[in-house]
Formats: C-alpha cells, structure tokens, sequence
C-alpha cells in the first residue's frame, strides 16, 4: 500500500521536471532565434518629410526603428503587406512600410509619409540629432521658406548658416553670417553673406500665409532680396 503510494506521487513529480525542462528548452530557443540590434551592423537613415530622420535597422524578419529625437530602438515584426515590405509593433502602435528607397512610418501620434532612403552605414548610431523645432545642433534648421514663380526654398540654420535654392534645387547658394539686423512686433530683419561676399537681405512677418502650391497655412510671410530681385512666399519658424 506504501509502496504504491510512492511510485505513484514520484512517478508524476519526474514528468514535472522533464516539462519544465522542455518548456526552458522551448523559451530559449525562442530567445535565440531573435537577433540584438547591436549585433546588426548596417544602419539605414532616412530622411521624412524633407525635414525628419529615422534609423532603421533589419534582419529576417525583424525590423528595430528609431524615431527622430529617440535613443531607443523600437522592435517591430514583418507582417502581411499587398505590396512591399511591412513590419509592425501592435503594442505601440507603429508600423514601417517601404518598397526599395522609399517607406512611410507610422505612429499612434504622427504618420511620415515620405521617407527618403539617404545613406546605408556602418558608423554607430547612438540617436538621431535632426529634429525639426526641438533640436538645438548646429544644423537644426530654424526657418524653411518657400515661393514660386520662380520657384525659391531657403533653409536657416542654428548655427548661422543657410541655403537659397532655385529651379527645384538644380542651383543653390551657400549664406553664412546669418545676422539679425532689426525686430519689431510683426517683422524681424535679417542679412546673410554668400561664399562670394555678396548680400543677401530676407525679412520674416508674423503673418498668415497661404502656400501658393498646396494650400498650406503657414505662420510667416517671407520676402528674400537678393541680386536686385524680390522673391516672396511663405515659411515657418522652428
């Protein structure tokens, strides 16, 4: 009666053992087929929106993106696209779509629709410095204007730099010494000098302006002087 008792209480307590095991086995087969993203040596940066930068990072199907502003990889999974590659991470609500050099990301507060491939790299990615109005580097662009006819963009840097482009950006001037020269309630003025040592003069009013293009609102009106031309349009401050 004892003897019975005993193998039928050790008997179950041994397949307790071999379960766990198994189920040890299982979970860190699982662990393992999963890469680090610090193991991954490739990193793409993309530029969105003209204006953002993320990271990405893949192998498989496994995909890790870094938004613009973050230090941190966020690790989405490959999921069912019609066209395309698509990976997703349902507990943050992020999604990364793209088709050769172009993807769109979304996020549960802002979606980036055109995402440019720039550049595939082995450098190490610790975050991403280029933030439209948060980031405070020397390349954080300030102030990005745009007009048309003729068609004109110009971009101001923190650092006192800047760009004037024209023709969809087949011709560009480099400024520098980017100086405010007056400010007022409505308008600021300002000087910049090209590599050549020309000036160029550019003021910025605090008025509602209506791209020309798209339809757009946008804080400022802008209006460039430069080589005895006026060039006038619409921009934003950041």
């Amino acid at each position: 009666m004892s003897r019975s008792w005993k193998t039928s209480w050790v008997q179950p307590r041994r397949w307790q053992h071999l379960g766990w095991a198994c189920l040890l086995s299982l979970l860190l087969a699982g662990c393992q087929s999963t890469p680090i993203v610090e193991e991954i040596s490739e990193t793409s940066l993309w530029r969105c929106d003209q204006r953002d930068e993320l990271a990405t990072r893949f192998q498989g199907e496994h995909l890790w993106l870094m938004l613009p502003g973050s230090d941190e990889w966020l690790h989405l999974q490959a999921a069912r696209a019609a066209s395309g590659a698509l990976y997703r991470d349902a507990a943050s609500g992020t999604s990364f779509w793209n088709r050769g050099e172009r993807a769109r990301v979304e996020t549960p507060e802002h979606t980036w629709m055109n995402c440019q491939l720039t550049e595939v790299t082995t450098r190490h990615i610790a975050s991403l410095p280029y933030v439209v109005g948060t980031d405070r580097s020397p390349q954080a662009v300030t102030l990005r204007a745009n007009g048309h006819h003729p068609g004109w963009r110009l971009e101001v840097r923190q650092a006192g730099t800047a760009e004037l482009s024209f023709r969809f950006g087949t011709q560009r001037v480099a400024l520098e010494e980017v100086t405010l020269i007056d400010q007022d309630l409505i308008e600021s003025r300002y000087r910049a000098l090209t590599q050549a040592g020309e000036s160029l003069h550019y003021q910025v009013q605090n008025i509602l302006c209506i791209d020309a293009a798209s339809g757009e609102p946008l804080p400022h009106r802008v209006e460039i002087h430069f080589e005895g031309q006026i060039y006038r349009g619409c921009g934003q401050s950041f």
